[in-house]
């Protein structure tokens, strides 16, 4: 651990350095009249109970929450036009001193009592993005628990008590969890999280993705963990952590749009939409989706990866003529569309694919 600076100007703002990066503590983060107006916001929001930090588990436990921004866990859009004043003056601060450049994704706090127990989850699985954790007790005793504690596997890397106005800022890939406070703990435990995209991983094609989702209403469509936007956001994020091109990304984020032989949602684009989802997705994104949502599969995927004769059987009329790239293109998008949903184990074939894609 290395100290870097100790004083409150944006320059020099005091800083410990831990594992190479990977997460960094920062003291003083908020100028205390900023901070104890957004204290005195978040007293007269008030709290909601059942907020799940693990949403892809049997887990169903869940802690206090006050949101300041509507977005999902996988929104990419900018949500600092929808801050309070005080709350984006807070932001303003922290992105001029602490991640110039980056852009706020989600904003919240959380509250942890005894009872309430965190559980170790990543934040995010896109490449650049980031999480600052500020503490906002005043006062904190090592017998109340309540360590932000950071996990490679079974192993802890590192782990922080609250401290008031001190932040870690950490990668978002990383497990970490909340841990419970202690019976004796008379508090809430209160962190206030700004979740960001580092300049490195705003990415324009999926915020345009994203913007169409919301403008056909797949927001409002169940899917998985979530809803559909979050579902397809998800595939598209895994295909770009496994290096597909940009075409497949764009194939994995409108994979569902027309429905397909599993999945019917009442707003579901019909095909002579197709020209809106090219128009956004690119020409072979949308007929990959088209092809995807005719098929009976993931079957005859799963089949074609040990003999493929260049056609796909169609649900509802003549087979479907695909070339070798476009087969590949459609399995890959299967892969990660099954991954997501934790069904990818039982297509042995599509397994052994994305475990390829992945260590390429």
């Amino acid at each position: 651990m290395a100290e870097v600076a100790t004083a409150k100007d944006p320059a020099t703002l005091k800083c410990n350095q831990i594992n190479t990066m990977e997460y960094q503590t920062f003291s003083d983060v908020l100028p205390l009249d900023i901070l104890a107006a957004v204290e005195n916001e978040i007293s007269e929001q008030g709290w909601s109970y059942g907020w799940r930090s693990r949403t892809d588990s049997n887990i169903p436990y869940g802690h206090w929450n006050s949101s300041f921004a509507v977005a999902s866990k996988e929104n990419g859009l900018d949500v600092s036009p929808q801050l309070s004043n005080n709350l984006l003056a807070a932001w303003k601060h922290i992105e001029s001193t602490i991640c110039p450049g980056a852009r706020l994704i989600r904003c919240y706090a959380n509250g942890h009592t005894y009872g309430v127990e965190g559980y170790p989850h990543k934040d995010a699985v896109r490449n650049g993005e980031k999480t600052l954790v500020i503490y906002l007790n005043k006062i904190w005793k090592r017998d109340w628990g309540g360590e932000t504690v950071f996990y490679k596997g079974n192993r802890v890397l590192y782990a922080e008590l609250p401290e008031y106005n001190k932040g870690i800022f950490f990668d978002c890939k990383i497990f970490h969890v909340a841990k419970g406070v202690t019976r004796i703990c008379p508090s809430l435990r209160t962190t206030l999280m700004f979740k960001v995209a580092m300049p490195e991983a705003i990415d324009t094609h999926r915020d345009a993705l994203q913007e169409f989702m919301i403008s056909i209403r797949a927001d409002d469509a169940s899917h998985s963990a979530n809803t559909l936007t979050g579902h397809l956001l998800r595939t598209y994020d895994l295909l770009k952590l496994a290096n597909q091109s940009q075409d497949i990304c764009n194939a994995g984020a409108v994979h569902s749009i027309f429905g397909t032989n599993a999945f019917r949602w009442k707003d579901r684009l019909e095909y002579n939409d197709s020209p809106r989802v090219a128009a956004v997705a690119g020409q072979q994104a949308a007929r990959l989706a088209e092809i995807f949502s005719k098929i009976p599969r993931p079957g005859i995927l799963e089949g074609g990866l040990v003999e493929f004769d260049g056609e796909l059987i169609a649900l509802d009329g003549p087979n479907i003529a695909v070339t070798q790239e476009e087969f590949g293109a459609l399995c890959a998008v299967e892969a990660a569309n099954l991954f997501d949903q934790s069904a990818l184990s039982n297509y042995p074939n599509l397994t052994r694919l994305w475990e390829k894609l992945n260590k390429t």
